[in-house]
């Protein structure tokens, strides 16, 4: 009869683990053996079994915890403000944004946390422009979001070179953004040459902000 929702020194509980590695049969095991509450139990971070499912893609874990009735838990925030939903966006797992729409978490797709950071934010920083898509398509998440510096999407893809997501941010609705400026007065344009993205001031320039790249 040992305990199925012991937790580690951290918080962890086997349904974590199971998540973690995408194993959906160890958590209905978990919850037919008397561990339904740690479907939804966070560690000490903050992090339920339903943010290492999104964070790992794992969008059938996410499905058999809505059916273990651990479904409030797919918009839940860990200590960072950071939902299923930016962990689905960081990696790039746009089948985990499809299930949390799905499933009920519709409106954490284009929450913001305390830094104003959007799913949409980290998606664009990791360059999966695929993810950009969903979110817009799935939740009409706004791409021209700023958070509280007043970075956009925009700002955060040419800071790491990824041209795609320029031009899907341009595509999706977001053009203004792409010559839109931070508290500290810094375009897209600036975050791109500081980076070395010239890849990136040819998509700008191509794409209606050729001023901002003498600004």
């Amino acid at each position: 009869g040992a305990s199925l929702s012991a937790a580690s020194a951290n918080g962890a509980t086997p349904a974590h683990l199971a998540t973690t590695s995408g194993h959906e049969s160890c958590l209905r095991a978990s919850h037919e053996l008397g561990a339904a509450a740690s479907l939804s139990a966070a560690t000490a971070q903050g992090e339920t079994p339903a943010y290492l499912a999104a964070s790992g893609g794992h969008d059938c874990c996410l499905r058999v915890l809505h059916e273990m009735g651990a479904g409030a838990s797919l918009s839940a925030a860990n200590a960072n403000g950071l939902t299923p939903a930016h962990a689905a966006a960081a990696r790039g797992h746009d089948c985990c944004l499809r299930a949390l729409h799905e499933l009920g978490a519709a409106t954490s797709l284009s929450a913001a946390n305390a830094r104003g950071t959007t799913p949409a934010h980290l998606a664009a920083v990791g360059g999966h422009e695929s993810c950009l898509r969903a979110l817009h398509e799935l939740a009409g998440a706004s791409l021209s979001a700023a958070s509280a510096n007043g970075a956009t999407p925009a700002h955060l893809a040419t800071t790491s070179g990824h041209e795609s997501c320029l031009r899907a941010s341009h595509e999706l609705g977001a053009a203004a953004s792409l010559s839109a400026a931070t508290a500290q007065g810094e375009t897209p344009a600036y975050l791109a040459a500081s980076g070395g993205h010239d890849c990136c001031l040819r998509v700008l320039h191509e794409m209606g902000a050729g001023a901002s790249l003498s600004a």
